[in-house]
């Protein structure tokens, strides 16, 4: 396992993680392609380290005014969490478990502070399942997340009694209207999610502000040429978000995560 400092440093051409468009061809809008395919995009410490590395280095390029972050064209899952395997099967898995999750809570951290202290936004786009430390690059990421009608969104583990991480009640609060001096727009959610392991469809995930936009997936690729010759404005992107997002309905009875029944 990578030590933190490692895990942190510049992995910047590691295979799990790539980006768009070459580093040769200038952009105010990058993109970060997550690619495990056989690990569902499950998050390594060195996945974690190399979303770090690049971060930390569009934090510091004063063009770069967005980076989204998305898997691969074809993948089965937006990303499947943290890869629980590669922790278990370490020569030492205490302190390869100590390892990832440093790594995995500076890299969430780094999402949540980008847009304020960066004046870049993170961008998760979710063609797929956001699971456990997958759900965790959605909900730090401010003012823009975004999912098509394949995203999913839960925390599995709490189906056997765990508790969830990645800042998950902080986050939730704060998405959802819950925070101190708001309105909860939602009240009992985050507990309903947290006692549960439920899943949320797309659809919930923006009817309940867990994302900003549904764009449909057959769009996602047109999406991304607009973002990249839009102006390197807070406004234009979400303008351009805007132009792509379909509208979501009224809970139907029956339907998604049961929440809207109780």
């Amino acid at each position: 396992a990578l030590s933190p400092a490692a895990a942190a440093a510049a992995p910047l051409s590691h295979a799990d993680v790539f980006e768009l468009p070459p580093a040769a061809a200038p952009s105010a809008v990058r993109t970060l392609v997550l690619h495990r395919p056989k690990a569902l995009n499950a998050l390594a410490t060195h996945t974690c380290g190399a979303l770090l590395a690049r971060l930390r280095r569009h934090a510091r390029a004063g063009p770069v005014r967005a980076v989204v972050v998305r898997a691969a064209e074809g993948a089965r899952a937006f990303c499947a969490g943290g890869d629980v395997k590669a922790i278990a099967t370490a020569a030492d898995p205490i302190v390869a478990g100590v390892g990832f999750f440093r790594a995995e809570y500076a890299l969430d951290y780094l999402i949540s502070v980008m847009e304020a202290r960066h004046e870049t936004m993170v961008i998760p786009l979710a063609d797929g399942a956001a699971i456990g430390g997958g759900a965790g690059l959605m909900i730090h990421a401010a003012p823009l997340r975004v999912v098509t009608e394949r995203a999913a969104f839960a925390f599995p583990e709490c189906e056997i009694g765990l508790i969830p991480d990645v800042g998950f009640a902080h986050a939730m609060r704060r998405m959802t209207g819950a925070g101190a001096g708001a309105r909860p727009q939602h009240p009992g959610l985050d507990r309903f999610l947290a006692l549960t392991g439920a899943r949320l469809d797309a659809a919930e995930m923006v009817r309940y502000g867990i994302a900003t936009h549904l764009v449909p997936s057959h769009a996602v690729a047109k999406l991304e040429e607009l973002l990249a010759a839009t102006s390197p404005t807070a406004a234009a992107i979400r303008d351009a978000l805007d132009d792509f997002a379909v509208a979501v309905g009224p809970p139907t009875e029956g339907g998604g995560s049961g929440w809207a029944a109780l």
